[in-house]
């Protein structure tokens, strides 16, 4: 290949971005709370149920709909929901059954397990269904402009 050939690397930070919005938003915050508002750790230090179930899932929610807002704004990529969305549900999944008292953490865990599973391929198939009519448009929108610009040209 000669220089002419070779197409231009054009270097983003999208990646970069799309780990750093899953390490902040959907480890940090919810490992925190499963430490501060649990009875896992022995050492809870919120204890009103209402205020640590509704505040875990109401940040849940938020997050979702932050990574679609930043999706809609092409800072994060599309694939960034196969993680942040398994990630998010399993701590949801482990805090919200730490207040079940006959229910240890080796049983909850495993469970996870299962629910991340479940969920990774529901969010997998959802992006690939999205990711697909996303590529079909823009190769309408490609081929209605090169009519135009062949009609354009027939002139």
């Amino acid at each position: 290949m000669n220089s002419k050939q070779k197409k231009k690397e054009v270097k983003t930070w999208r990646p970069l971005v799309n780990v750093l919005f899953t390490l902040l938003f959907c480890v940090v915050f919810p490992f925190v709370w499963w430490l501060f508002a649990t009875v896992d750790y022995h050492n809870q230090k919120i204890t009103n149920l209402a205020i640590c179930i509704s505040v875990i899932v109401i940040y849940s929610l938020l997050i979702i709909g932050l990574n679609i807002l930043l999706h809609y704004f092409k800072v994060l990529n599309i694939r960034s929901y196969n993680f942040n969305i398994p990630i998010l549900s399993v701590f949801l999944w482990i805090i919200l059954t730490s207040y079940i008292s006959k229910f240890n953490i080796y049983a909850r865990v495993g469970v996870a397990i299962a629910v991340v599973v479940v969920i990774t391929l529901i969010v997998n198939f959802t992006t690939g269904k999205i990711e697909d009519n996303m590529e079909k448009k823009a190769k309408q929108l490609e081929e209605e402009k090169l009519k135009k610009e062949i009609e354009d040209l027939n002139k």
